[in-house]
């Protein structure tokens, strides 16, 4: 929705030109899918179009055939087959070469019958939802266009803003009748906006989300994916809320909230330890997973869940919840964010809420001084995980030393956590280990057997304390209940959905977003860097995820120089090679996040570079212009037009 039309319209030229329909009844299994080929069909098909409607998300499974990136044996289910090199519906053949020669004839079938605007055929193809429709699109007359680029059956029909059963023929029909003059992508936009809204407005887990949103210092978002949000409250009770459509479904802990009178309206249903419920719920927030009891509670509306929110914070206590006193600091806690946004920052902040609140009133360069102060104390240690850290540098192993005559012995030594640990049992107050890049490590192989005694429920001295025998020293080990762990995540080397699922149960998740609002009073040369930073990560988290962001932490240093040459420093030493780094050097997608292509030439930061192909390789090799070289433009960097263009291409025309 961000590209404009004509530069839209002229993607589908370059797709058109790169595969006209002719070619498609004679395309290989290779130019069809190559794993980490930028030029194959279902690359374009996906990514090389994706401003003429997404098709991301989902199974590759959804092209019938695809070739693997990942070329380990892998055992064929009841509908899915696998060989080294490919995976396929099983359905379409038994082997690679037959079910992609299947494929191939749905895929003419579907860009013939788009071409005559038969919608009902392309509708009984036996091929996923979003990949043919986006191919009739693609293929459909444009002097007669019959298709919009909006491919989920979802999107469709709350595009209508009513309740339907109507399928995509008939959907695409009466959506198009609505364009009027305007332009197919411009109708297309418009159509996607109205059914955001529609279903943002009926949905009433939608409607808890911005209820959530709107007072975050009651309710704190640990984990949000599109299928469920976990939150924890001011008093520290977790909750979870299931994003599914007009259901309002909520899972609780248990407690005195139960036995009040406003709770007999509602759906209340108890789930025992032992009793399964929604698949992950406890990688959400572990409370609320298998193995402790929680209480479901079916609301029918908002105020309903308003009337539950309070009773869950109060017991039915008179305390407003916004004047309860604050919980007591977690045991565990991960904060987590993209890079430059003050992980490190905010986890020696941290460390001081644990072992030294009232340094948190002085200025930053006193507070790391402080922290320093306790770690020279041992009362507070740091660590960094990274690739080769281990079980005996974190809990104990043996160590070679030489002795007094020159003979090699091993030594059992003591790791960082055990010190730790060792040096806080008994007493009175509480001992803190922050854990930078906490998922750089190979947690589970860190960690060992104590990942389960780090429960605050397993921790010495509480009712179902836990100890082992560690497996060098034999001695007996537990984990004092004084002992707090405060860990970073960089979320571009790891989401949180792929983290170790023993860890994601055991530690509070805290976010730690880009904040582009500590910029807003920055200008450089009529370039406000908040804005600037808004506008990078709205485009990177369209054009990927909101995990690969920019930190403000980059641009802090233009605070106290406020130049031209210092924001020339961070774009071409952090920016740049960060957006190399998240897009895998895909040139055009960096190309879109900074906006060049509707900029003038001489404010690009990058450019392709024209090159007479006929010359250098001759008739007889086909090559598209799109996989032209591309090239920094060094001047760029010297000129602020190019960075006013990021925000607005119309100052750098």
């Amino acid at each position: 929705m961000n590209t404009p039309a004509p530069d839209r319209e002229a993607q589908w030229d370059e797709f058109l030109q790169r595969w006209p329909l002719a070619s498609l009844a004679t395309l290989t299994l290779p130019e069809y899918s190559t794993a980490g080929a930028t030029d194959c069909f279902v690359y374009w098909l996906e990514a090389r179009t994706e401003s003429l409607g997404s098709i991301w998300g989902g199974s590759a499974f959804k092209f019938g055939v695809y070739s693997r990136r990942d070329t380990r044996e892998k055992t064929a289910g009841n509908d899915r087959r696998y060989s080294k090199e490919y995976a396929w519906y099983a359905k379409y053949g038994d082997s690679a070469e037959a079910a992609f020669a299947r494929v191939r004839q749905i895929i003419v079938d579907v860009a013939q019958a788009a071409r005559q605007g038969d919608l009902e055929r392309i509708d009984a193809a036996d091929l996923g939802q979003a990949v043919k429709w986006k191919l009739a699109f693609l293929y459909q007359s444009r002097r007669q266009p019959c298709v919009l680029p909006i491919y989920s059956l979802r999107d469709l029909r709350a595009a209508l803003e009513q309740e339907t059963t109507l399928k995509t023929p008939e959907l695409q029909r009466q959506l198009l009748s609505q364009r009027d003059k305007q332009s197919l992508f411009d109708h297309a936009d418009a159509c996607l906006q109205r059914s955001r809204r529609w279903q943002q407005r009926e949905s009433l887990s939608e409607q808890a989300m911005a209820y959530f949103a709107e007072q975050p210092e009651r309710f704190y978002p640990i984990d949000i994916t599109r299928k469920m949000a976990g939150y924890r409250l001011a008093n520290g009770r977790p909750l979870a809320l299931l994003r599914d459509g007009k259901r309002l479904l909520v899972f609780l802990q248990p407690g005195p909230w139960q036995e009040l009178p406003i709770t007999a309206s509602w759906r209340l249903e108890t789930y025992p330890a032992e009793r399964s419920r929604p698949d992950k719920l406890s990688s959400y927030i572990s409370e609320l997973g298998m193995g402790y009891p929680a209480i479901a509670a079916v609301l029918p509306d908002l105020a309903a869940l308003q009337a539950l929110c309070l009773a869950y914070e109060t017991d039915g206590n008179d305390t407003p919840p916004e004047q309860m006193p604050a919980a007591n600091p977690f045991l565990n806690q991960i904060l987590f964010g993209p890079p430059g946004s003050g992980k490190t920052h905010a986890a020696i902040d941290a460390a001081l809420e644990i072992l030294a609140p009232e340094s948190l009133q002085l200025e930053r360069a006193q507070r790391k001084a402080r922290f320093d102060a306790l770690v020279a104390n041992g009362q507070a240690r740091f660590v960094t995980f990274h690739q080769s850290f281990s079980y005996e540098d974190f809990v104990e192993g043996l160590r070679a030393v030489t002795t007094a005559d020159r003979q090699l012995e091993y030594r059992i030594e003591p790791g960082i956590f055990k010190r730790l640990c060792d040096a806080a049992r008994g007493a009175p107050e509480p001992y803190v280990l922050v854990i930078d890049e906490i998922n750089r490590g190979n947690v589970s192989r860190i960690f060992g057997e104590l990942i389960t005694l780090i429960e605050p429920s397993k921790r010495a001295g509480t009712a179902e304390a836990l100890s082992v025998a560690l497996p060098y020293s034999k001695d007996s080990f537990s984990v004092p209940a004084n002992v707090h762990l405060v860990g970073t995540m960089n979320t571009a080397d790891r989401s949180l959905a792929g983290l170790d699922i023993a860890l994601r149960r055991r530690f509070v998740f805290r976010e730690m977003p880009p904040r582009p609002e500590l910029l807003d009073t920055v200008d450089v040369d009529g370039v406000n860097i908040g804005q600037l930073l808004r506008v990078l990560n709205l485009r990177i988290e369209r054009l990927l995820d909101r995990d690969h962001c920019l930190g403000h932490a980059y641009f802090m240093p233009l605070a106290q120089e406020r130049t031209l040459a210092r924001l020339e420093l961070i774009f071409r030493n952090q920016v740049l090679p960060l957006l190399q780094e998240y897009f895998f050097e895909d040139w055009q997608r960096i190309h879109w996040v900074l906006n060049d292509q509707r900029k003038a030439l001489e404010n690009r930061f990058i450019y392709q570079r024209n090159q007479d192909l006929l010359a250098l390789f001759g008739e007889d090799v086909s090559l598209s212009e799109h996989d032209l070289p591309w090239s920094l433009n060094e001047a760029a960097f010297r000129r602020i037009e190019a960075y006013r263009g990021i925000v607005d291409h119309r100052q750098a025309a």
